[in-house]
């Protein structure tokens, strides 16, 4: 029992000693978490992302300091500030002269092999003991090279290498500048982020004080080599000129202040206005007033222009005898509008144009599916091809087709087809060549086109080549042309027609075809007229056929060294009324019957053809049959009526 009894005093020592050990630990622990927190309070605080208010309270104010410092990221700083002191939460401060506004505190961030990528001034830098994050607050200004960005706090990031701010700023380089909501520049690729809504007001062209003024909804600047571009909803503004776009990419020459392109893309609409006076609408000629002629339907000097394209690129400085350069892709249309109600549209899959220094334009390029339209009160003059180049020195518009594809021009009723065709607006000239085909329709001062055809149809022509005067309104096919309406038709090797009189004429093989009416037989009969020269004398209205000419009725055969068709236009309805042979000795064939003579008429309404003249009359067979009567031949059933020429008059019929 004695054994199973501890003593009371024994477990009172127990108690203390167990009391002393935990006494000990408390008095350990606390000691260590007051050597921590005693560290940790020497560290300042780390910059928190979220805006608070900061202490006033300075301590270790150092003054007009000036430091590099290496931050262990891809740049060294180099610092430059009147004052420099850590605040009671462990953030430094550079701060600027006392009282001063703007920059006094500097900041230059340098690759490692010294290269400037950007100086920030601003009246205070606030940063941690680690350098990862910097904020520049105050008149704050980030330059580079030529840029300068402005704003009222900006904050550079470590681990991202870029400046950045979120409330607005403003930017300017040479020959620019503008506004945005937010920034950022990335310091490791030089380029800056405008966004939230910008707007840019550039002056590419030292002789025009009116701005152009860019907005989108962001844009991007790329330091080297000093190029732009604006993205969302752009739009821009010149003056009374207003276009729009998806975005625009512009870019500066590297070693002077001038823009060295624009380029928009995107459903480009440009509506440009560059009158001294606008007017509200085209003006439309007054009662009584004459519409322009078809020659002055296409023009390209307007006062409005209404420009469409996927892109388009401007160059406002050339170097190779032309200012300003522009090119239009992906389906352009440009309409220029003009007085009196006229209006020119060039439309093509890409277009170019070139200007002097004074916007005159100077020439241009429409390549693929190239197409010109002039109109005016219901007139319309038409040119197109796979490319079109116009040159103003010479105003000439030049078409160029191929075989496969012609080009083709539309004017005043006539349609020409040709693989090369030429317009020249200064003199109002036409030239085509390389298979020419010309469709010429009824129409008010061109129904004389070619005398040899009713006025009221359509005539259609061929020729190797085309040329017309117009100021002598003459019409001159070469290489080989014809002319033809329904079965009538009329070949040479050239055809030159005088639009002012209705006159034709030709030369080299001329033929022409044409038919009349045999009444006895009821059906028609063709008529081939063939001569060295052909051409019509404007007073009588005769055509005359010279040089070796012949005649084709049937089986006659008629030549002579002339002949002249009179025209008809009697209530029979016969194209021509008579065809006279003379000159040189007259010789009709028929059959197995030739006759000589120095005259021959062919009466065509009666169907007979008369000769006279020291005639002679030879049968193939027999030899001479006949001398110095009056012969009349019938196309029609082949006689041949022989007159006596003595007194009795006797008369012989024979049958071919």
């Amino acid at each position: 029992m004695r054994e199973s009894m501890a003593h009371p005093s024994s477990r009172s020592r127990a108690k203390t000693a167990v009391r002393v050990l935990l006494i000990g630990f408390l008095a350990v622990l606390l000691a260590v978490v007051f050597v921590f927190l005693s560290r940790r309070s020497d560290r300042p605080a780390a910059i928190r992302p979220e805006t608070r208010p900061l202490t006033t309270q300075k301590v270790d104010v150092k003054e007009n300091i000036h430091f590099v410092k290496d931050t262990g990221g891809r740049n060294i700083l180099d610092v430059q500030a009147a004052r420099n002191f850590t605040d009671a939460v462990g953030l430094y401060h550079l701060k600027g002269p006392e009282g001063e506004k703007g920059g006094g505190v500097r900041v230059e961030s340098r690759a490692r092999d010294g290269q400037l990528k950007f100086a920030a001034f601003a009246e205070e830098v606030i940063y941690d003991a680690d350098w990862t994050r910097l904020v520049f607050r105050g008149g704050v200004e980030i330059r580079l090279d030529d840029l300068t960005v402005k704003g009222a706090s900006f904050t550079y990031h470590k681990n991202r290498d870029a400046v950045v701010t979120n409330v607005p700023a403003v930017f300017e380089g040479r020959r620019f500048r503008g506004d945005c909501r937010r920034a950022t520049y990335n310091v490791t690729d030089e380029y800056f982020v405008f966004s939230g809504g910008i707007t840019l007001v550039t002056a590419p062209w030292d002789d025009d004080p009116v701005p152009v003024i860019i907005t989108g909804k962001s844009m991007t600047y790329a330091r080297q080599p000093r190029t732009g571009e604006i993205r969302g909803d752009v739009r821009i503004a010149h003056g009374r000129s207003r276009g729009r776009c998806n975005d625009v990419f512009f870019a500066q020459f590297p070693d002077k202040p001038e823009f060295r392109l624009f380029d928009f893309h995107g459903n480009v609409k440009w509506e440009a206005d560059e009158r001294a006076v606008p007017a509200a609408v085209p003006a439309k000629p007054k009662a009584g007033e004459a519409s322009p002629a078809d020659d002055e339907l296409i023009f390209f000097q307007g006062g409005r222009q209404r420009m469409e394209a996927g892109s388009m690129m401007f160059v406002p400085y050339g170097t190779e005898g032309w200012a300003r350069y522009g090119s239009m892709q992906g389906g352009a249309r440009v309409d220029i509008l003009g007085e009196a109600g006229r209006q020119t549209t060039l439309e093509a899959r890409e277009t170019v144009f070139f200007y002097d220094e004074g916007w005159a334009l100077q020439a241009f390029r429409l390549q693929t599916r190239a197409r010109i339209r002039g109109e005016a009160e219901g007139r319309m003059r038409l040119l197109e091809a796979p490319t079109i180049n116009y040159g103003a020195d010479s105003g000439l518009l030049a078409a160029n087709g191929t075989a496969a594809e012609p080009a083709r021009t539309i004017s005043g009723g006539r349609e020409i087809t040709a693989e090369w065709i030429a317009l020249n607006l200064q003199t109002k000239n036409l030239d085509a060549r390389g298979g020419v085909k010309i469709v010429s329709h009824p129409e008010a001062g061109n129904a004389g086109d070619a005398a040899l055809f009713a006025s009221g149809r359509t005539t259609f022509m061929t020729a190797g080549l085309a040329h017309y005067e117009g100021g002598e309104r003459q019409f001159r096919l070469g290489e080989g042309a014809r002319l033809w309406q329904g079965r009538e038709s009329l070949e040479g090797r050239d055809v030159l027609i005088f639009e002012a009189r209705g006159d034709i004429s030709a030369s080299g093989n001329v033929r022409s075809v044409f038919f009349h009416r045999d009444q006895k037989k009821n059906e028609d009969q063709r008529v081939e007229v063939t001569g060295g020269r052909m051409a019509r004398q404007s007073k009588k209205g005769n055509i005359l056929f010279l040089d070796s000419c012949s005649l084709t009725v049937g089986e006659i055969v008629l030549k002579a060294g002339r002949l002249i068709l009179e025209p008809g236009g009697g209530e029979d309805g016969e194209k021509y009324r008579r065809i006279i042979a003379d000159q040189e000795r007259v010789t009709v064939t028929q059959g197995a019957n030739t006759a000589r003579g120095d005259r021959a008429v062919y009466d065509l309404s009666e169907d007979v053809i008369v000769l006279t003249g020291n005639t002679v009359l030879e049968d193939l067979a027999k030899g001479v049959i006949h001398k110095d009567g009056k012969l009349t031949f019938h196309p029609s059933d082949g006689r041949i009526l022989i007159e006596n020429k003595d007194a009795e008059r006797s008369t012989t019929i024979i049958k071919s």
